[in-house]
């Protein structure tokens, strides 16, 4: 029963010391009375024909449990529970944002779990089986996995509402050399991510609602007790990403806003400034061609007269644009 696609197995204790298998040791732990999870790689070829010949997932979800991209969810079947759930991505050089699928199949014997790439909710509890501290079944299990998602969620969040608050604050202090668009560029960045968050996260409010309402042997009444609270954070995120989307929403609004008064202000100095200079280029122009009958063309003071007067007609224009704060 040896396959590839197995990365770790344990036999869960209720003591939390739970023993280590080899992977040539899984086929005899499916007839141990006590639970055994597996952790699969669900890109491992020719897992599904494994998966079949061994039986140790349900036929018809197999294929649920290996495609692509899954929302997480929880069904209850008579052999067992199919839970999807998603936690952040916080390998190296990714971004948080590209939630990481975690599939379950859950009978009272046996945790299958699959994954794509490494889950550090999955690495907590790896970790603590190895310090002889995991837990002490499945209904403890799956409540750790419900926690460690969520407490990973919260600093992610957190982070999205900083950065907003940044910008906000860049908003409140704008003024004429304010780059906007550079505002909406930093805000292009969050609302993906805050769209992209709330996406998977509220359907996964409603999996594990569902997870803590289910009637399995594998669930006592602390377990339930546990899986509440971690819906009720889950909720509190849901809703400050409901939060975060408004505020977006308004401060996307608020700059285009600042954009167009600037670029109003701009034309209407520009329209100002031509209210001034045209006139003046009138004039100029019409006692500048080049023909007979100029006033004052013999006179030693006419240009002086002339140049006196456009620059007071320029600034008595300038005085009533001013005055009507034009300019």
């Amino acid at each position: 029963m040896t396959h590839e696609a197995v990365e770790t197995a344990w036999i869960l204790e209720p003591d939390g010391k739970a023993v280590h298998l080899r992977t040539d040791q899984v086929g005899a732990s499916m007839t141990d009375p006590r639970p055994t999870w597996l952790l699969l790689n669900r890109t491992a070829p020719g897992l599904e024909d494994w998966l079949m010949d061994n039986a140790i997932v349900r036929p018809e979800l197999i294929k649920p449990l290996l495609m692509e991209d899954t929302r997480p969810r929880c069904d209850q079947f008579k052999e067992g529970v199919l839970l999807n759930l998603r936690g952040v991505n916080l390998n190296p050089g990714a971004a948080p944002e590209d939630m990481l699928s975690l599939r379950m199949w859950i009978t009272d014997r046996v945790i299958v779990s699959l994954h794509r790439q490494p889950i550090m909710a999955i690495n907590d509890i790896i970790d603590s089986l190895n310090n002889g501290e995991g837990p002490e079944g499945i209904g403890h299990f799956l409540t750790m996995v419900a926690e460690n998602i969520t407490e990973r969620l919260d600093p992610v969040v957190q982070d999205l509402e900083d950065q907003l608050d940044q910008l906000e604050d860049l908003l409140d202090a704008a003024d004429a050399r304010t780059n906007h668009r550079a505002l909406l560029d930093q805000l292009a960045d969050i609302r993906p991510a805050v769209t992209t968050l709330r996406r998977f996260i509220a359907p996964q409010q409603i999996a594990l609602l569902k997870l803590s309402t289910l009637q399995v042997t594998w669930l006592d009444e602390l377990d339930r007790i546990s899986l509440h609270h971690t819906v009720d954070q889950v909720t509190r995120i849901v809703e400050d990403l409901d939060a975060l989307r408004e505020r977006a929403t308004i401060t996307k609004d608020a700059i285009q806003q600042n954009m167009s008064n600037a670029m109003t202000q701009s034309m209407s100095r520009l329209a100002a400034m031509t209210v001034v200079f045209l006139p003046l280029g009138f004039f100029t122009g019409l006692f500048g061609i080049n023909v007979g009958g100029i006033p004052g063309v013999g006179h030693p003071w006419a240009f002086t007269i002339v140049f006196a007067s456009l620059v007071a007609l320029g600034l008595a224009l300038w005085a009533v644009l001013h005055a009507k704060r034009l300019l």
